[in-house]
C-alpha cells in the first residue's frame, strides 16, 4: 500500500491551466473560502502582486488541494483517521491473526484436556463444547463487529461528492476539456463537505473502539491451570464437571484461594454443591473492558443503541461463583496484560515491539537536596556538563550549579522578568526566554567547556545578545539538531525560528489559537512541533512556502504543557493539567496511548535511559514509565511541593525543582 508521504509528494494529475490576468502563468494556488466570490484560483504572480482575493489563510496549493482530495476519494472520507483506514484496509490480516489467535487457544484446551480424557473422558467432553464455545461466540462477535465497523465507513463515505466515483481520475476526466471554469466547477463541486471530512464521526470511533475491545478481550486459557486437579482428581473427580471451567478465566486472587481450597480433605470439597444453572446465568466481562466500551458507545447518539445490542450478549463466568464462596486458593497466574500482545501488532510501532523485554530500572531514591537562593520558583533547568547544571527562576536570574559540591558556579543577569525555559547550543552558549518578550544567548561556552568541578573561577563576558521579535511573553526555547537554530513559543500564538549566529528570525509559524507552552524538533532541522494553551499539538514544515502546518494531534481536554520527543525520532510524549500523559507516533499522527496514573496536573515530562521516560505533576511526584508496554515501573514520592523543572545528566542523574526553590537529586 502506498505510504501517505508517497501520496502527497504525488500530483493527481500533471496539467497546465493558464491564469486570466497572466496568460504566461499557470493556476498554482485555489481559494477554500466557500463564498469567496472572486475567480477563487490564482497564479504565482497574483499571489506576488496581491491582485488575488483577500482570503489569505485560505489560499492553498492546488497540487496540494488536488491530492488531498484524490487521498480522499482513496481513504472513504476518513483523510484524518489513518487508524481506521489502517484497519479497513487491512481486514483480512486483522481476521487472520484473530482466527490463529482463537486456533491457538483452542489448540491449548484440546492438548490439556487429552492428558486427562483417559480417565474424565465425559466429564472433561462437557467441558471442551463449553470452552469452544465461548471462543466460537468470541470469534461471532468479531465478524460481527467488523461489519458493523466496515457499514459505518461505507454509510460516511456515501454522503460525499467522491462517493460516486471509481477513481481520482474518472472525476478529472468528466471535466475534461480542463478550463478555467471547469476547474471552478470541479473545485466547487469537491468543496461540497469539504470541513466534514477533517472529523471522523463519533458513530464510526465507536464502531472502530468496540471492535478494538473485543480484539483484545477475546477468551484467555492457561494450560497450568489444570495440574492441581491431575493431582487431586480423586477427590472431587464427580464433581469435576462443574468445577473444572471455573479454572480457565479466573483472576489472580480468585486462584490463590482455589489453590488452597484444593488441599483440603475428601469430605470438605464434596461438600461443594455448585449450581451448573447459577454459572450459566453469571456474566463476565472485566470491569476495565465494559467501562472502556460503555464510554466509547455512549459517546454518541447511536451509541445507546449500538450499547442495548451488546448488553443482549451473555458470556459466562466461570470463576464468579467460587470466587463469591471464598473457595479460591492460590494457583499458577495467567499475566493479565497479556491481551497487550494484539495491541502492539495492531500499533505496528518498533518501538511497541512484541519480543520487547522489560527494562530493569535501578531502585531510585531522593538522595541530596540544596536551597537555590531564588526569590522565586525553578522554572527550568538544563543539564550543561558533567555535574554542572543551569538553573531559571522567575526572579529574573540564571544559576550555574556543580551539582556535587552544592556550589554556584555563576549568576547570571540580564532579564527584567521571570524565565521560563533554558536550552543549550552545540557550542556552549545557554538560552533563556523570558516573561520580558526577549530571548537572550549568554556567552557560557568557554565555562562550559572548561570546567572540570575545581573551585577555579572561569570568567565569561557580562552581555549577552538580545532576539526581539515577539510581541508577548516568550514561553519556551529549544535548540534544532544542527544546534544553531533556535526555536521560540510564546504568549503572543507564535513559533519563530532564530540564527544564533546573526540573531534574525528566519521564520515564522502562524496557527495556535492559545499560547505555544513547549517546543521539539526532529532530527531533520525542519520539522518543528509545537504544543500549546489551545489543547492541540502541531507538527509544522518549515521548509513549506504555504501552511507550514502538516499535523494536528488533539487528544488532551487541558492546556499541552509538556512535550518530549524521544530519541528514536518519532514517539512523542506530551502532559497536560488534565492529568493525562499521552504517547504520540508522530509519522502516523495518532495517540498510541494514554496514561492516567498521575492523581495531579503533570508539570514536565523527560526521557531517562533504556527506552523509559518520566513525568512529574504538581504534587512533586515523578513517575518513570517504560515505552515498550506503557507501564509505570517506579514512583518517586517525596512530598517536594510541585515539580516545574527537570533534567537527565548522563549518567542517569535525575534533577528536579520546582515551587520550594530547592534542586533536589535522585540516584
Amino acid at each position: 500500500m502506498e505510504s501517505a508521504s508517497e501520496t502527497q509528494r504525488q500530483s493527481p494529475q500533471e496539467f497546465y491551466v493558464p491564469c486570466k490576468r497572466h496568460p504566461t502563468k499557470k493556476i498554482e494556488y485555489v481559494c477554500l473560502k466557500p463564498d469567496c466570490d472572486n475567480d477563487r484560483v490564482y497564479c504565482t504572480a497574483c499571489v506576488f502582486k496581491k491582485s488575488h482575493c483577500r482570503h489569505e489563510d485560505d489560499l492553498k496549493d492546488l497540487d496540494e488541494f488536488l491530492t488531498e482530495q484524490k487521498k480522499q476519494l482513496e481513504m472513504k472520507g476518513l483523510l484524518h483517521a489513518p487508524h481506521i483506514y489502517n484497519v479497513l484496509s487491512n481486514k483480512r490480516v486483522f481476521e487472520a491473526e484473530h482466527s490463529e489467535k482463537i486456533k491457538a487457544q483452542q489448540a491449548l484446551v484440546d492438548e490439556e484436556i487429552d492428558a486427562m480424557i483417559s480417565d474424565i473422558t465425559q466429564a472433561l467432553e462437557g467441558i471442551r463444547k463449553s470452552v469452544h464455545g465461548q471462543l466460537k461466540l468470541a470469534s461471532e462477535n468479531f465478524r460481527t463487529a467488523y461489519e458493523m465497523f466496515d457499514y459505518k465507513i461505507r454509510e460516511n463515505f456515501a454522503s460525499y461528492y467522491l462517493s460516486a466515483f471509481k477513481s481520482f481520475q474518472e472525476v478529472l476526466d468528466q471535466y475534461n476539456p480542463m478550463t478555467v471554469s471547469s476547474l471552478l466547477e470541479l473545485i466547487d463541486n469537491l468543496l461540497r463537505n469539504y470541513q466534514e471530512q477533517f472529523t471522523t464521526p463519533g458513530d464510526l470511533e465507536a464502531a472502530y473502539s468496540h471492535l478494538m475491545a473485543l480484539t483484545e478481550e477475546s477468551p484467555r486459557f492457561e494450560g497450568k491451570r489444570l495440574n492441581i486437579i491431575k493431582g487431586h482428581f480423586d477427590a472431587f473427580k464427580d464433581k469435576l464437571v462443574q468445577n473444572i471451567t471455573a479454572l480457565i478465566n479466573q483472576d489472580d486472587e480468585g486462584l490463590s484461594k482455589l489453590n488452597s481450597t484444593f488441599m483440603l480433605n475428601k469430605s470438605t470439597i464434596n461438600s461443594i454443591n455448585l449450581s451448573q444453572r447459577e454459572l450459566n446465568t453469571t456474566r463476565i466481562n472485566s470491569p476495565q473492558s465494559r467501562s472502556m466500551m460503555k464510554r466509547s458507545l455512549l459517546n454518541t447518539d447511536r451509541g445507546s443503541v449500538v450499547s442495548r445490542s451488546l448488553s443482549s450478549v451473555k458470556t459466562v463466568d466461570y470463576y464468579k461463583y467460587l470466587k463469591e464462596r471464598d473457595l479460591l486458593r492460590s494457583m499458577p497466574v495467567v499475566p493479565k496484560d497479556i491481551h497487550k500482545k494484539v495491541e502492539k501488532k495492531r500499533i505496528g510501532d518498533n518501538t511497541f515491539g512484541p519480543n520487547r523485554q522489560p527494562v530493569e530500572v535501578r531502585r531510585l531514591q531522593l538522595s541530596t537536596s540544596f536551597p537555590t537562593s531564588h526569590n522565586r520558583a525553578v522554572l527550568s533547568l538544563v543539564h550543561l556538563k558533567d555535574n554542572l547544571i543551569a538553573s531559571s527562576s522567575d526572579d529574573s536570574l540564571i544559576k550555574l550549579w556543580d551539582i556535587s559540591t552544592f556550589r554556584c558556579v555563576k549568576v547570571l543577569k540580564g532579564h527584567t522578568s521571570g524565565i521560563r525555559s533554558l536550552a543549550m547550543l552545540m557550542n556552549g552558549n545557554l538560552v533563556s526566554g523570558s516573561w520580558d518578550k526577549t530571548i537572550k544567548i549568554w556567552q557560557t561556552s568557554e565555562l562550559v567547556n572548561q570546567y572540570d568541578g575545581e573551585n577555579t573561577v572561569i570568567k565569561i563576558p557580562d552581555h549577552s545578545m538580545t532576539l526581539k521579535g515577539h510581541v508577548n511573553a516568550v514561553l519556551t526555547v529549544h535548540v534544532l539538531a544542527d544546534g544553531k537554530t533556535i526555536a521560540s513559543g510564546s504568549s503572543d500564538y507564535q513559533v519563530k525560528l532564530w540564527d544564533s549566529e546573526t540573531g534574525q528570525c528566519t521564520k515564522t509559524l502562524v496557527g495556535h489559537t492559545g499560547e505555544v507552552l513547549a517546543l521539539a524538533a526532529k532530527m531533520d532541522n525542519k520539522t518543528i512541533i509545537s504544543a500549546g494553551g489551545d489543547r492541540m499539538i502541531k507538527i509544522w514544515d518549515s521548509e513549506k512556502k504555504l501552511n507550514q502546518c502538516r499535523d494536528t494531534l488533539a487528544g488532551h481536554s487541558g492546556p499541552v504543557w509538556c512535550i518530549k520527543l524521544l530519541s528514536d525520532d518519532n514517539t512523542l510524549i506530551s502532559g497536560s493539567p488534565d492529568k493525562m500523559v499521552k504517547i504520540w507516533s508522530i509519522d502516523k499522527g495518532l495517540c498510541l496511548k494514554t496514561l492516567l496514573d498521575h492523581q495531579n496536573p503533570v508539570l514536565n515530562v523527560g526521557e531517562f535511559k533504556d527506552e523509559t521516560f518520566l513525568s512529574c505533576d504538581s504534587e512533586g511526584v515523578i513517575k518513570i514509565w517504560e515505552l515498550a508496554t506503557s507501564t509505570c515501573v517506579s514512583t518517586l514520592q517525596n512530598k517536594v511541593g510541585s515539580i516545574h523543572a527537570v533534567a537527565v545528566t548522563s549518567d542517569y542523574y535525575i534533577i528536579g525543582a520546582g515551587a520550594d526553590k530547592r534542586v533536589y537529586v535522585w540516584n
